[in-house]
């Protein structure tokens, strides 16, 4: 009995435990179930899209009853809501809530709230003064003639008004309300708008430039560009990395503004976003750092008044004045900006960036390094993320992270800027997974653009914020662009030539194309603003550095006559006609005793055109002669920034044999795009970085007054667009070439002929010039004429009497010239 009852006493003790550990196991289960992390909410966009087809189906309902009265009566309910709202404008209601629709599902930007409102004031008041027009029918009135009239909208707005001030009183206070909606829609001032309205009607005699009605829609927070149906050129896709099917009809929507991600809390897009952890810094200080980076692209010039494209404006007086050197250049009408196209913007994935920022403050906490993001930027080609570092933490902390922000961050190359010029912040720029395609159109297009008025000013790109960047050339002074093969070097250069061509008269800018590959600045052949021909033979090239040389002493000489510092003062004073007031400082006895008998009326001279010599490959210019082009470049730009002539100077091969020191030190404005290795970079730069670039476009701008480069997207124009743009120059006027720019014919054969050094090729040819056009066969005469010993000299007339050019040898005197002149120009002719 005691072993059974021990035995029972054991079941019941094992019990105890069992149903311990039940319980136990059930309160585990249902602490795992109540720890469970609740379900993700439904994306933004999936909520958006939804949006978006519900009112496409509202819209298509509607449409149905208003218009076809095939709706049932679900379209009868929504027309009596919509005409008994809006009266007759509630048939226009289908077309607004469809377009709603689209801009929801097309993952269109947030409405601008100045566009909103302005766009409600407008709308309300044509609304009442159709409600007016109708006799303004009150509540008491049948439903067909409030649906007749302006609906329950109208009568609320003109039936009071008209009741307190009668119907005209009433009718002058809607057209007040309209036109203030009109203004606040177009972004206008009312000085600018009655300026409009009276070159409408009344018009400015000589007025050569766009009016203020056609940049209504290119206000200062949001430029409306307009669309382009013709597609990118397949240049597009070689240069940039577009791809031209995606860019076919789209439009490129508002690129001046920066778009920002909004982090905690949402701010104005043109300002920093910044999250709840953000430093103490107020919106004032914000602006007043993008202000000093904004400046120092600019090369610390600011907009100096209204639009001027195609004027000169004296620094001194203000004044405009249109330069015209040629009589046949009076009325020459500068080119539309309508015929650049306009690109298109990709837009960013909000929820995609808000991820990229949670791992990488995840990735930095877990290193040990204490830092958050407090702004995230999103350019055109690259996002920014804005860290700022706890107290005590050093920059080294993160920059030695670079790898391990690129892994955490799923990228292949990120570049870090340590700190981000003008903040107190860390920028760490990531390349974006579909890149906005930016235009020269777009650039030009710009208010920035708008507001710059000097005759160097071009397009260059947009900024790491999204806003258009343009660049004063007689700032920089002179401008040094490399990149390797394929990054975009040739299409920069071409934006730049082409804003020049079109916000310039031939008057107001001459060029000097250099183009030893041949292929890249022909398409500018015989435009007028050519000082010649374009340049492909290096050899040539040397000629027309010389020229400008020569151009150069020659306006230094003529500066110092008149005591002036500089082309713009001298300009302003020959245009004003106070030459002939201001004394002569250098002149000679003849000079003196004309002006004392009166035989000279005073100086007559004329306006200098800035001048602008582009050389698109260094790299084959100096190897040809190096020292002579060395020599030129360093002169003209040590010198020739006062008498108005820069220099564009492009490679693909920046080594030290190319890009020498003299080189660098005399151009310090800098254009680096993406280069093969680091020590590329830093022969431009002085720093590594452009080898990080990703191509297409993408760039490092350093001016001359930067401690740092600045990351660019550069803009696109394609050879279509150029070409469109020099036929329009073309038709406007004729070119006028200066005269011995480059050698020709005899001359220039003579000129490449440099002594013992000559190849055998080109002395021959030389000496058979000689022989045959002065009819003596002599080789003393080819001695002195080609500057060889008497053993050459011998040996060519030789080489001429095996070709039967002349005789043979008759002693001492001259051997017998065989060919004629002719026969050399026709041979000449057909070889060629």
């Amino acid at each position: 009995m005691s072993r059974v009852a021990s035995s029972k006493t054991k079941q019941k003790t094992n019990k105890k435990p069992a149903s311990r550990a039940g319980s136990a196991s059930k309160r585990s289960t249902a602490t795992r179930a109540s720890t469970k992390p609740p379900p993700e909410p439904m994306p933004a966009e999936r909520i958006r899209e939804m949006w978006g087809v519900g009112l496409m189906v509202v819209a298509i309902l509607s449409g149905l009853g208003l218009w076809i009265e095939a709706a049932g009566p679900v379209g009868e309910l929504l027309t009596n809501v919509f005409r008994g709202t809006f009266g007759v404008f509630g048939l226009a209601v289908p077309l607004v809530v469809a377009a709603g629709a689209v801009l929801l599902l097309r993952d269109a930007r947030p409405g601008n709230p100045r566009l909103v409102a302005g766009s409600a004031v407008f709308l309300v008041s044509v609304i009442g003064l159709w409600h007016l027009a109708a006799g303004a029918p009150d509540g008491d009135s049948t439903r067909e003639a409030m649906h007749a009239a302006g609906g329950v909208v109208g009568m609320l707005l003109s039936v009071p008004l008209s009741t307190v001030a009668a119907v005209p009183g009433a009718f002058v206070i809607l057209m007040g309300l309209l036109t203030i909606g009109l203004l606040i829609l177009t972004n206008t001032p009312v000085p600018v708008a009655a300026h409009a309205v009276k070159s409408f009607f009344v018009g400015h005699p000589g007025q050569t430039t766009a009016g203020p009605f056609d940049r209504w829609f290119g206000g200062a927070d949001e430029p409306v560009l307009d669309d382009v149906d013709e597609p990118p050129a397949q240049d597009f896709v070689e240069d940039f990395g577009a791809d031209s099917s995606d860019t076919a009809g789209d439009t490129l929507v508002d690129p001046a503004r920066s778009e920002t991600v909004v982090l905690e809390e949402a701010t104005p897009p043109s300002d920093d976003v910044v999250g709840e952890n953000a430093p103490s810094t107020d919106a004032g200080d914000r602006a007043a750092a993008d202000a000093a980076e904004r400046a120092e692209l600019d090369g610390g010039e600011e907009a100096d008044g209204p639009e001027m494209i195609g004027s000169y404006r004296s620094p001194a007086s203000g004044q405009a004045r249109q330069l015209v050197l040629n009589p046949d250049h009076a009325d020459y009408q500068l080119p539309s900006l309508d015929l650049l196209r306009t690109g298109k913007a990709a837009g960013g994935n909000t929820v995609n960036m808000e991820r990229m920022t949670q791992a990488l403050e995840t990735m930095l906490a877990e290193f040990g390094v204490d830092a958050r993001v407090v702004a995230v930027r999103r350019g055109p080609t690259v996002t920014r993320f804005e860290l700022e570092l706890g107290t005590g933490v050093k920059v080294n902390a993160i920059t030695k992270l670079e790898k391990d922000i690129s892994y955490a961050l799923a990228t292949p190359e990120i570049r870090i800027v340590a700190p981000i010029p003008g903040k107190v912040a860390i920028g760490i720029e990531v390349p974006n997974v579909e890149r906005d395609h930016i235009t020269l159109g777009d650039i030009l297009r710009s208010p920035e653009a708008a507001a710059q008025t000097h005759p160097l000013t071009a397009g260059i790109g947009l900024d790491i914020s999204g806003r258009p960047l343009t660049i004063n050339l007689a700032k920089m002074p002179h401008l040094l662009i490399a990149g390797a093969t394929g990054s975009g070097k040739s299409v920069v250069m071409n934006g730049i030539v082409t804003s020049i061509i079109m916000r310039n008269t031939p008057d107001q800018v001459r060029m000097i194309l250099i183009d030893p590959k041949r292929v890249e600045m022909t398409t500018y052949e015989d435009i007028p603003h050519l000082l010649t021909r374009v340049v492909t033979d290096p050899k040539r090239a040397k000629d027309a550095l010389d020229w400008v040389v020569a151009e150069m002493e020659r306006r230094y000489d003529l500066l110092a006559k008149y005591g002036f510092r500089n082309i713009d003062r001298f300009n302003e004073a020959v245009a004003s006609d106070e030459l002939r007031d201001i004394p002569v400082l250098e002149q000679d006895a003849e000079e003196v005793v004309a002006d004392r008998l009166g035989e000279d009326e005073g100086p007559a001279e004329e306006l200098m055109p800035y001048i602008l010599c582009v050389i698109d490959e260094l790299s084959d210019l100096m190897m040809v002669a190096p020292r002579d082009i060395e020599g030129a470049i360093v002169r003209i730009a040590q010198m020739a920034r006062a008498v108005g002539i820069h220099l564009i100077i492009a490679t693909q091969r920046p080594s030290v044999n190319v890009v020498t020191g003299l080189i660098k030190a005399n151009v310090p404005s800098r254009i680096a795009l993406s280069m093969a290795t680091g020590h590329d970079s830093k022969t431009i730069l002085d720093q590594h970085g452009a080898e990080k670039l990703i191509g297409m476009g993408d760039m490092l701008y350093m001016p001359a007054n930067a401690s740092k480069p600045h990351r660019l997207q550069g803009c696109y124009v394609d050879e279509t667009e150029i070409e469109k743009v020099v036929e329009h120059c073309k038709a406007q006027a004729e070119v006028t070439y200066a005269e011995n720019v480059v050698k020709t014919g005899q001359e220039a054969v003579m000129a490449d002929v440099t002594g013992d050094d000559a190849t055998d090729e080109d002395l021959t040819k030389a000496a058979m010039e000689l022989v045959v056009r002065s009819g003596l066969g002599s080789t003393s005469m080819l001695q002195r004429k080609l500057k060889v010993g008497f053993a050459r000299a011998g040996r060519l007339m030789d080489e001429l009497e095996e070709m039967g050019i002349v005789g043979p040898s008759e002693g001492p005197k001259a051997r017998t010239v065989l060919m004629t002149v002719e026969q050399l120009e026709e041979q000449q002719s057909t070889s060629v």
